[in-house]
């Protein structure tokens, strides 16, 4: 969780432009804050505080690279 959701806050700002990129953007960062809340179980012991990180990597970066793909996809269309 530590690593990864920096990962993607440090990622997020990279895209920035159009509603695509805004949306990329915005799944970066709601997916990384939630790996870095799902922290709070280790930390605390509770397992179950450890969900929002879940939820993060498990279904908020999955959906964000859908997007991310189809921005590159039509990036790389509209070059060739």
């Amino acid at each position: 969780d530590f690593f990864f959701g920096f990962a993607m806050l440090f990622a997020a700002p990279v895209f920035s432009g159009d509603k695509s990129q805004s949306l990329i953007r915005a799944g970066l960062t709601i997916s990384g804050m939630l790996c870095l809340a799902g922290l709070a179980g280790p930390a605390f012991g509770d397992m179950r505080l450890q969900v929002p990180g879940i939820i993060g990597y498990a279904f908020g970066f999955p959906l964000t690279c859908v997007l991310l793909a189809r921005l590159l996809a039509r990036s790389d269309e509209s070059a060739g």
